[in-house]
Parts: C-alpha cells; sequence; structure tokens
C-alpha cells in the first residue's frame, strides 16, 4: 500500500506553481513544513527579492540566511509596526 517515497514540493516551487523537480536550487532551504514562514517571507520581502538574495550568498551561507530570513519575516507578522524591535525591547523590558 506504501507509495514509497514522493517527491513532496517544496514551498517555492506550490507558491510559484511549479512541479518539484531535481532542478529547484532551493528546495531544500524551504521545506513543505515551513509553509507559514515563508509565505510571511514573501510578503515582507517579496519573492523576486529573496531569490535574488538567495543567489547573492555563498552555498554555505544559505541556510543561515533563510534562517534568519524566515525569523525575521516572522517578527514582523507578530508585530507589524516594530518588527524584531519590538521584540528586543520586550526582552529588555523582562530583564
Amino acid at each position: 500500500m506504501s507509495e514509497g517515497h514522493r517527491n513532496v514540493a517544496c514551498v517555492l516551487c506550490k507558491y510559484q506553481h511549479r512541479r518539484h523537480d531535481g532542478s529547484c536550487e532551493f528546495g531544500q532551504y524551504f521545506a513543505s513544513i515551513r509553509s507559514i514562514e515563508f509565505e510571511n517571507a514573501c510578503r515582507l520581502f517579496g519573492l523576486a527579492k529573496l531569490l535574488r538574495l538567495m543567489r547573492s550568498a555563498e552555498a554555505s551561507e544559505r541556510q543561515v540566511m533563510v534562517d534568519s530570513i524566515l525569523i525575521e519575516a516572522n517578527m514582523w507578522n507578530n508585530d507589524p509596526i516594530h518588527g524584531a524591535l519590538g521584540h528586543v525591547l520586550t526582552l529588555n523590558n523582562q530583564i
């Protein structure tokens, strides 16, 4: 009954309505479980700028870049007025 391992589309391919295959250069960074975070990043930066940032980074630095972009986008989604600064100020007040 098991169909074996399927080629699950990454969020980037789903967003662009493309078929996910071996030519997807950023699929490994945008797993399907991070779809909400990816949508927040596309809303904040735009898909074109996000892809341009990814292409400008060295391959060894891309995972760190993706993580920081997604965290920044989530912070802006949670606090649309202050973004990451609002989170820093909250933490500072807790101290």
